[in-house]
């Protein structure tokens, strides 16, 4: 997996010439074209994950209608971590799973 901050087209190349098969696409550095466009580019080769941390981060990846969401529990603005934080942002309005409640 490639955990960088992918924030261009070259970067996934890169990654699937190294092996990956997943990439990370952090929600807090791309807005919801590129996110869709750098999934898209990578879809038919690569799975990727998106990296949330805050209920708008989320509600963009939703937006993207990707597979697979992460919560990290850092805050990449000031690098604390808190455990117990994707309990709190799995509360928040914004999560609705498939087949859910």
């Amino acid at each position: 997996m490639r955990k960088d901050f992918v924030v261009d087209p070259y970067q996934l190349y890169e990654a699937r010439w190294y092996g990956a098969d997943a990439v990370l696409l952090i929600a807090a550095a791309l807005d919801v074209p590129q996110l869709v466009d750098l999934a898209a580019l990578i879809r038919t080769s690569a799975r990727t994950t998106r990296r949330v941390h805050t209920a708008a981060e989320l509600a963009k990846a939703l937006e993207c209608s990707c597979r697979i969401i992460g919560v990290n529990n850092r805050d990449l603005h000031t690098f604390h971590t808190d455990v117990s934080h994707n309990a709190g942002l799995a509360a928040t309005d914004t999560v609705r799973l498939p087949g859910g409640e």
